[in-house]
């Protein structure tokens, strides 16, 4: 599902870390690496950024080299805006490169925006914490694989059969953590309905998951949407929180803070978005 990956990397620590975790991405074959010098501001040299452009192709060198000795194509690209913004550059090189995820971290400055422009791919966005090895090892030998223990918000909406229809065609998952958050009832007795209910949809999830060959827990909570699925991400420590959002409405959502985008602002998990629709 994942074959070519689009990354945007800054060189810094925690780019190479990420590096780690890309290659044990299921079904990943090539991925593209880009770093975006920004012309439009002075450089230390005045306005000359070829000592830069220098730097990053040997460091892009260095990742690409990385990248083939585990067994995956790769491609380089160093380039300088000198109008337009870094989100409107990665955006186009999405497209011309035809990538089927674009992954980016949460430091970066370009992450919300790029997700409020962006509608064409799926995005994983990772949280510095996520991708942290123990002292002394090599990022991504170690570090634990993105998809061995998802978590999967379920609403019972059509959006939310259309993420898990998704999830059945996946390869690689390790484990599905299921939760639906009761968030309505004026009752308690409103409340004891909406969860019966949802232990009968989910029931019904769980068994269909575990049919087709995954291991499969569920979780029911009551309460604020966006923090029970926080909470329950560290609580389960799952490797990945996955969501997602109609390509139509995909500005709207993010605009009226939905549920996926507001996940994004607060995780300490990685989540991905898939786009649907």
């Amino acid at each position: 599902m994942f074959e070519k990956i689009l990354f945007p990397t800054d060189f810094s620590e925690f780019a190479q870390k990420m590096l780690g975790c890309i290659i044990k991405i299921p079904g990943v074959k090539e991925v593209v690496l880009l770093h975006i010098i920004d012309g439009t501001q002075y450089s230390i040299h005045g306005w000359t950024h070829e000592p830069e452009r220098v730097n990053a192709n040997l460091l892009m060198e260095e990742k690409k080299a990385y990248l083939k000795e585990r067994g995956l194509k790769a491609k380089t690209s160093v380039d300088t805006i000198t109008g337009g913004t870094i989100d409107q550059r990665i955006l186009e090189i999405a497209g011309q490169e035809k990538v089927s995820l674009i992954i980016i971290g949460a430091h970066q400055k370009t992450s919300y925006d790029f997700l409020l422009h962006h509608m064409n791919t799926h995005v994983l966005v990772v949280q510095p914490d996520a991708s942290e090895c123990p002292d002394g090892k090599t990022p991504g030998e170690t570090c634990t694989d993105i998809f061995s223990k998802v978590m999967i918000p379920v609403d019972f909406t059509e959006k939310s059969r259309e993420l898990l229809k998704i999830v059945r065609g996946m390869d690689g998952i390790g484990e599905l953590v299921l939760q639906h958050v009761v968030t309505q009832g004026d009752t308690k007795k409103e409340i004891e309905q909406s969860i019966t209910y949802a232990q009968e949809e989910l029931a019904k999830i769980q068994k269909d998951l575990e049919q087709a060959g995954f291991r499969v827990m569920v979780h029911i909570r009551v309460g604020s949407s966006v923090e029970k699925i926080v909470s329950l991400a560290i609580d389960e420590d799952v490797s990945l929180i996955l969501m997602c959002a109609h390509k139509k409405n995909w500005i709207e959502e993010f605009l009226q803070g939905s549920t996926p985008f507001s996940v994004l602002k607060v995780s300490k998990k990685p989540v991905m978005v898939l786009r649907i629709g």
